[in-house]
C-alpha cells in the first residue's frame, strides 16, 4: 500500500505492460495494490532480478496523484504486469493509454479511460464515465448521477451500456464500425 495527502482530487494510472483492475474503496488516504509480474528471459537465473525491476512508482503534483509501472528501458526479455488497485471513492480516476485493458468495479467517482485495442469493462459504477478505444470493446453497467454523463467512443469496438431506469444524464455513444447497444434508455 501507499498513502497520499488529503488534497488529492485525481488519481492518474498508466501501465504500459499490462492490465489494470480497479476497485472502489472507502479508505480515503490509502491505495492498496497487488502486482502480478511476469518475465520471459533467456535464462532462469535472470528471472528474479528482472522481476525486481518491475515496480509501481507514484508521485504527487498539486492535487493529482500519478501511478505507473516502471520497468527497464532496455529490456532483456518480455515483461508483463497486472495492476490490482483499491482506489478511494470520491476521487476522479484517469486511466491513460498505454495499457493492456481496464476493468473497474464499485467506483464512486468520475472515470476517464483510454485504451487502444484492449477492452474496458466497468461494473457497478456510481459516477460519470468517459471511455475511448480504437479497437477494444467497452462494456459498462453504471448508475450515472444527476447531471452526470456517459461518453463512450470506439473506432471499431463494440459498446454496451446498461443504466438504471429514470437516470437523468447526458449519454454519448459512438462506434464507427462496431455495434452500439444499450438498456433502459
Amino acid at each position: 500500500y501507499f498513502d497520499f495527502t488529503a488534497n488529492v482530487k485525481e488519481f492518474v494510472v498508466e501501465n504500459a505492460i499490462g492490465f489494470i483492475y480497479l476497485e472502489g474503496s472507502n479508505d480515503s488516504a490509502r491505495i492498496n495494490y497487488v502486482l502480478d509480474k511476469k518475465v520471459l528471459v533467456s535464462e532462469s537465473s535472470l528471472a528474479q532480478s528482472e522481476l525486481n525491476k518491475i515496480e509501481l512508482r507514484h508521485s504527487q503534483s498539486a492535487d493529482s496523484l500519478f501511478s505507473s509501472i516502471n520497468f527497464p528501458a532496455v529490456p532483456i526479455g518480455k515483461y508483463y504486469c497486472t495492476m490490482n488497485l483499491d482506489v478511494p471513492n470520491k476521487k476522479n480516476i484517469v486511466i491513460n493509454y498505454p495499457n493492456e485493458g481496464v476493468a473497474a468495479s464499485y467506483l464512486e467517482s468520475d472515470l476517464f479511460v483510454e485504451t487502444k485495442n484492449e477492452s474496458c469493462t466497468v461494473e457497478n459504477h456510481s459516477g460519470s464515465l468517459e471511455a475511448h478505444s480504437i479497437g477494444g470493446n467497452i462494456v459498462s453497467v453504471l448508475g450515472i448521477p444527476d447531471s452526470g454523463f456517459c461518453k463512450c467512443y470506439s473506432v471499431s469496438g463494440n459498446i454496451t451500456i446498461k443504466i438504471p431506469i429514470g437516470s437523468t444524464a447526458n449519454i454519448h455513444l459512438k462506434s464507427t464500425t462496431g455495434t452500439v447497444s444499450f438498456n433502459n434508455l
